[in-house]
């Protein structure tokens, strides 16, 4: 399915509904505490660029 980023609006496959150990976003490691960041400051998905910078800046 194709999303928007909730932070950078670039367009990307998301494969969460259908295939999520597939998609990019089980790659990402993050905290529960990144986790819940996140949650609370994007209302949807974010890319796998997003995703990769929050885990990288988010304590």
């Amino acid at each position: 399915m194709k999303k928007l980023c909730a932070r950078c609006g670039k367009p990307f496959d998301c494969l969460h509904d259908s295939d999520i150990e597939h998609c990019h976003c089980a790659t990402v490691q993050l905290t529960p505490s990144q986790r819940q960041k996140i949650k609370a400051t994007y209302e949807g998905c974010l890319c796998n660029s997003c995703l990769r910078l929050m885990a990288e800046s988010l304590e």
